[in-house]
């Protein structure tokens, strides 16, 4: 019984967190979108990138996350298969795409620093 109701801790820290990110990358793409200045600058471009890629993995999970603390059950875990992997498919696009961008900005980094 305990540990049922860590989950649904765990799943309202979740979605605080990702409520967290949505606001804040929102900030961050207003800006970006605002100041001309942030949008010529190419390492910031990456940046830009890969803070749209992080909004958009908040708000494609966001209904997963929603589905697992409402339907949260002190008896039992109830993991639907369908939404399962229907909502978990954004994680692994972004996470190849996040690597991408990590990737291109520690060499983008190294290239300033050479050269």
């Amino acid at each position: 019984m305990q540990t049922l109701r860590a989950y649904l801790i765990v799943y309202i820290i979740i979605l605080t967190f990702q409520f967290t990110a949505i606001v804040c990358n929102g900030l961050l793409l207003f800006l970006f979108f605002k100041e001309k200045s942030l949008q010529r600058n190419s390492s910031m471009r990456l940046v830009l990138f890969l803070v749209a890629t992080t909004f958009s993995l908040a708000i494609t999970t966001l209904p997963y996350s929603i589905y697992l603390t409402i339907s949260w059950n002190p008896f039992y875990i109830n993991l639907n298969p369908y939404i399962t992997m229907l909502c978990g498919a954004p994680l692994i696009f972004h996470l190849k795409i996040d690597l991408t961008l990590i990737e291109s900005l520690a060499v983008e980094r190294i290239m300033a620093r050479i050269l």
